[in-house]
């Protein structure tokens, strides 16, 4: 009546842990909040570049209605229509990002000027405008 002999069996190493396991991983799936109201700031200066530079001579809360409008996209109507929360509603950091970005457009044009001279800058501005769709992804995960 001798005990049995155990026998060690090797735990099986998950060959695909790389892809969530890196800071790109962690970029894209928008864990840390800094990263989140980072790519929010950039998505909604974004817009508002596309706005100021298209609205040129009209009043001041023209642009901002149509920066609000453009930020937001069909976040605030279709989600009514689809008995869901407006974008603006569910996340209280983007109307204070569509805000601060308005005030550097209005109040510091001389920034959009760096941006469209700066190829870098450029870049980090335009790649921030895989927000929405990463926001997206990211609801949809965490509705999972």
């Amino acid at each position: 009546m001798g005990k049995a002999n155990k026998v060690h069996t090797p735990v099986p190493v998950d060959p695909t842990a790389w892809m969530i396991d890196n800071d790109v991983a962690n970029f894209l799936l928008l864990h840390q909040k800094e990263v989140l109201y980072m790519c929010m700031l950039g998505y909604t200066y974004l817009h508002g570049s596309k706005v100021f530079a298209a609205n040129q001579n009209v009043s001041v809360s023209y642009k901002f209605v149509s920066m609000i409008l453009a930020c937001t996209g069909g976040g605030i109507l279709v989600p009514i229509f689809i008995n869901s929360i407006p974008v603006p509603m569910a996340n209280d950091a983007y109307p204070i990002a569509i805000a601060t970005s308005f005030a550097i457009h209005h109040y510091f044009p001389i920034v959009g000027e760096v941006v469209k001279l700066s190829p870098m800058v450029n870049v980090c501005v335009l790649c921030d405008d895989f927000f929405e769709p990463l926001e997206s992804l990211e609801k949809l995960i965490n509705s999972i």
